[in-house]
């Protein structure tokens, strides 16, 4: 065949571009240098992004573990405040029942104290001396002492004028100076009665007659003072004798502080409707 030289080269200009598209290149350089400047510039994209959405899921984490720190600190102190409560409330309920069980022993002790006055057959003394006995009902070496020492505070507070702090007034009687007794045994009628609530009537007149005196319808005496040193509360007495409505008691009596030697009281009792009274007159005895 014989070709011309047109011919010829628009034959090499087809086989070049076949070839190149056969084998897949680029078709320029423009394409070639293109590609991957986009490529990286997604690339680039895609780690900013991923770079803010670290620090935004970092900073997220930070504010959740503030706040659950927060939380934390005030669950704490919820939880602190409560078990204080708590504890308060348990200290108060014991403090409460410690209380309750004082109260409830409190009356416990009263009837004691007074089971024990009762087994003497005596009432404890009050603010007021005049009401304060109910006498002695059976008597024994036990119950003789609190007839006794009852026997003279009364024997000390009629002495004395009655009750302190009073000014009954005082007036001269041949040429000695008397004073009034106290409103409350302040005529012969109640200074008897009073004295009759341990003493025996014959006893307690004899003292009457002995020791005062009644000026304008009141009661009286000299303007003196006394007081005896024997202990009487730590006395201890041992019968001598007895009937069915007397006996006879002798007392070993101590002196304050031991100062002296004991002393020996003998002390005649009489049954008196249905309680035992002491039939030695208060002077004789104290």
């Amino acid at each position: 065949m014989n070709w011309t030289k047109p011919t010829a080269t628009a034959l090499l200009m087809t086989a070049v571009v076949s070839a190149s598209l056969y084998s897949g290149a680029p078709a320029s350089a423009a394409s070639t240098t293109t590609a991957p400047a986009a490529k990286s510039s997604t690339a680039a994209q895609a780690g900013t992004t991923n770079s803010n959405s670290s620090k935004s899921s970092t900073s997220a984490s930070s504010q959740t573990a503030q706040k659950d720190q927060t939380n934390s600190t005030k669950s704490g102190a919820n939880s602190s405040s409560k078990t204080t409560a708590a504890d308060k409330a348990k200290t108060d309920q014991k403090d409460k029942k410690s209380n309750s069980n004082s109260a409830a022993a409190s009356p416990s002790s009263k009837s004691s104290t007074k089971s024990a006055a009762s087994a003497a057959g005596a009432t404890t003394a009050t603010a007021s001396t005049y009401a304060a006995w109910t006498g002695v009902s059976k008597l024994n070496h036990e119950t003789v002492i609190p007839l006794v020492v009852e026997a003279q505070k009364r024997y000390t507070y009629t002495t004395s004028g009655g009750a302190s702090g009073t000014a009954a007034g005082t007036f001269t009687l041949s040429g000695q100076k008397y004073r009034y007794l106290s409103q409350d045994i302040g005529t012969r009628s109640k200074l008897l009665s009073y004295l009759m609530e341990t003493y025996t009537k014959q006893a307690s007149e004899t003292f009457i007659q002995k020791y005062f005196v009644q000026n304008n319808g009141k009661m009286a005496q000299l303007e003196a003072d006394g007081g005896s040193l024997l202990e009487f509360d730590r006395a201890t007495a041992k019968m001598i004798s007895m009937t069915d409505t007397s006996r006879v008691y002798r007392l070993t009596v101590p002196y304050v502080d031991n100062a002296q030697p004991v002393e020996r009281v003998m002390v005649k009792f009489a049954l008196v409707d249905g309680q035992w009274k002491i039939n030695t007159a208060p002077h004789v005895l104290f």
